[in-house]
């Protein structure tokens, strides 16, 4: 505890490491449930299982209810982060390899940190500069040591998904100076699962056979990277500024890769290990957290 009050800063880190390790292994659980289930299809059961975890939890806690004229910001929040994104990315990962997937969604962090340096006035260190740049650097070597770099159409969905979540970084930053991680979260998660609710017909299971292990896939899914992943990641966001928390998502493409490789058998080129490492001393450089301009509000947490 000493060493936690010593840094107020900690567990924001902690909370974002728990994220991009709970993030990374959700592609090895899609890659598990697509099998079975269609991009809809596991979007909705992913985003339900989600819904009722978050409920228990806000049960027990009492979380309060936003304001009326925060709704349609955390509307949008919801819309961008939660059915939106996980569309376009489980659409586009069925037309192109893992590597050049994971590549793409590289642009996330990038369009995350151009966005803040515009609308909240983050400024970045040249520590962070560097360390962005390594990150950059791992992970198209990780994409490049890890799959063939095969893009056609499905990588605009891919675009699309990466552009949906820089979105709604910015859009979250902002909403988490009134309302806290959970609170936030729960409601974003709960509007995302209603707005995909009407659709769920449409989400046609793509095997005769839903298998026990695409099943368990989901829940895991659902509960982890879904409900638990939303609101460490929320968390980290309103301690630390949108470049930081960014550049630790390049972890989570190594995550991914050797996720797969260690639970999926899927193979490991020593390329891929030393994107990696890269990427992993890339995230370290951009630990600290970003100096704002003087007419910014850094961000505050409160409890729920």
């Amino acid at each position: 505890m000493p060493l936690m009050l010593r840094n107020p800063y900690r567990l924001a880190y902690l909370a974002a490491a728990a994220t991009v390790l709970l993030w990374g292994l959700a592609f090895v659980g899609i890659r598990v449930a697509v099998r079975t289930f269609s991009p809809l299809h596991l979007t909705a059961s992913r985003l339900f299982v989600a819904s009722v975890v978050l409920g228990c939890i806000a049960r027990v806690l009492h979380i309060s209810r936003p304001s009326l004229s925060d709704f349609p910001a955390i509307a949008l929040c919801a819309l961008l982060g939660m059915p939106l994104y996980q569309l376009l990315l489980n659409t586009g990962e069925q037309g192109i390899s893992a590597g050049a997937a994971g590549l793409l969604i590289g642009l996330s962090p990038l369009c995350s940190i151009v966005l803040a340096r515009i609308f909240l006035a983050e400024r970045i260190g040249n520590q962070q500069k560097c360390g962005l740049a390594i990150a950059v650097v791992g992970a198209v070597t990780i994409a490049l040591g890890h799959g063939q770099l095969v893009f056609g159409f499905s990588s605009v969905f891919v675009v699309g998904a990466a552009i949906c979540q820089a979105s709604f970084f910015l859009l979250q930053k902002g909403l988490l100076r009134r309302y806290s991680a959970l609170t936030l979260t729960c409601f974003a998660t709960w509007i995302g699962t209603l707005m995909v609710g009407p659709f769920v017909v449409l989400g046609n299971t793509t095997a005769v056979h839903v298998s026990t292990l695409s099943i368990v896939a989901t829940l895991a899914l659902g509960i982890g990277p879904s409900a638990m992943g939303f609101v460490l990641w929320a968390y980290a966001l309103s301690r630390l500024s949108i470049a930081t928390t960014s550049v630790s998502l390049y972890g989570v493409q190594a995550v991914a890769v050797f996720g797969g490789a260690v639970l999926l058998q899927e193979p490991l080129s020593h390329l891929a290990v030393f994107g990696g490492i890269l990427t992993a001393i890339g995230a370290w450089m951009c630990r600290r957290p970003t100096q704002q301009l003087p007419h910014s509000t850094p961000a505050t947490y409160r409890a729920a």
